[in-house]
């Protein structure tokens, strides 16, 4: 609460040895998400977890050796002024070992929808109409594959187009059905 004496709660205390370095709202208001980072037998690891608000339960929905550069639930869908958003939703993230998309609830059906390095972001967006499953991203640093790939320059990602039926038959999603490169 604002005031001159403000009173607050802890919602997330972090074990030892981890540091939170991000924050986001669920759009529904019923969770926190935070990325941390540690360290274990010399390696180092990016955990992605879910907060429940009321009472501060955390359930660990990623972890990776390496970094999460980013990750963004549709937090845009709160922010025309109707307040929480109750429609389905899943969480964007990159890392070093791809772009993907992850159930924030339980952490399961995670979706890799690029096997590129989703590192050197500068900018995303999601499409505010809660009824489309849209968003832009901007590589402003982009890190190159083996192979010199990389994603550079902006992005319009149409998760709506993403075609669940040609995963399950290849085990590959294709790229170029849902996500174009504008700049």
């Amino acid at each position: 609460r604002l005031s001159p004496s403000p009173k607050y709660s802890v919602v997330y205390t972090p074990p030892p040895f981890h540091a939170p370095f991000g924050l986001e709202w669920a759009p529904d208001n019923s969770a926190l998400f935070v990325v941390e980072k540690t360290s274990k037998d010399d390696v180092d690891y990016a955990i992605l977890k879910r907060i429940e608000i009321p009472g501060g339960k955390a359930t660990e929905l990623f972890r990776t050796a390496g970094k999460i550069d980013f990750f963004m639930p549709p937090v845009s869908r709160f922010e025309n002024g109707k307040g929480p958003s109750k429609k389905p939703y899943k969480i964007i993230f990159g890392c070093e070992n791809g772009l993907y998309l992850i159930d924030p609830k339980t952490g399961k059906d995670r979706q890799r929808l690029s096997r590129l390095p989703a590192v050197g972001l500068h900018n995303i967006e999601w499409n505010p109409d809660e009824n489309k499953n849209q968003l832009a991203l901007f590589f402003k640093n982009p890190v190159a594959a083996q192979n010199g790939r990389k994603f550079e320059g902006v992005y319009f990602v149409d998760l709506d187009k993403l075609d669940a039926t040609a995963l399950a038959a290849t085990g590959e999603i294709d790229e170029k059905s849902f996500m174009e490169q504008l700049h």
